[in-house]
């Protein structure tokens, strides 16, 4: 067995404005990945903006970050597991899980209640 990593390459701003180069980035590594080598098995995940890239690839992109393009389909069926962590979705009405038909079934997502981005309960 191995186990590689990937680093998804895209502009991290304050303002989350390139979320969608890293969508693009990292479909084109699951594309390539995928033909290279169809039975791969591919464990997606991010935090915080990261996490947002992953909504883009998983077709549930929130608010203005709606740059990228979604995961094609026939890609699916190598993907394992989706995991995010600090997902501004879930304060924006709904994580991942809950929200992509081509994904969410595949996807975890972990939020603590004290964070002010992921978390829209009180104090926050």
């Amino acid at each position: 067995m191995n186990i590689g990593t990937y680093g998804v390459n895209y502009a991290a701003s304050k303002l989350q404005l390139h979320g969608g180069d890293g969508a693009n980035d990292t479909i084109s590594h699951i594309k390539s990945t995928s033909s290279s080598c169809p039975n791969t098995k591919i464990v997606l995940g991010g935090y915080s903006q990261g996490a947002s890239v992953m909504d883009i690839v998983a077709g549930v992109p929130i608010g203005g970050i709606s740059w990228g393009s979604s995961l094609p389909p026939e890609y699916v069926n190598n993907i394992a597991a989706v995991v995010t962590f600090g997902d501004i979705a879930d304060r924006a009405g709904g994580s991942l899980p809950t929200k992509s038909p081509l994904l969410g079934s595949k996807a975890v997502d972990f939020c603590n209640p004290q964070d002010p981005i992921c978390h829209a309960g009180a104090g926050n």
